[in-house]
């Protein structure tokens, strides 16, 4: 989901306080916080989180040069954000995310 990829690079952008973000950082709070520790997946792999990163890129919101996110249009992204935070889904629960149970299968998240 680009746009959740988007605002967490522009959480990471208010939070740090620079535009450059190194790959390897953003796919650690991906994979080992986000789905380590609180079993939210967002994505299933590095590879599916850069083209995610790439897609941010051909829409001129950042650059992607070697493992290195530039962030190239910061008021885009923080509008992004901006439409996340304040988006319903806050407001609903998380009751359940399920795992891949065999190969090719996806993950998926119930809320009410």
């Amino acid at each position: 989901m680009w746009t959740f990829t988007a605002y967490i690079l522009w959480r990471m952008h208010t939070d740090i306080g620079t535009v450059r973000v190194p790959f390897n950082m953003l796919e650690h709070f991906m994979f080992n916080i986000l789905w380590g520790k609180f079993k939210l997946v967002l994505n299933e792999s590095s590879e599916e989180l850069r083209n995610e990163v790439e897609y941010l890129s051909r829409l001129g919101i950042v650059k992607l040069v070697g493992d290195t996110i530039i962030i190239a249009d910061t008021e885009r992204l923080r509008r992004i954000g901006r439409m996340v935070e304040e988006s319903k889904l806050r407001y609903l629960s998380l009751i359940h995310i399920s795992e891949p149970t065999r190969p090719l299968y996806s993950s998926y998240a119930v809320f009410c």
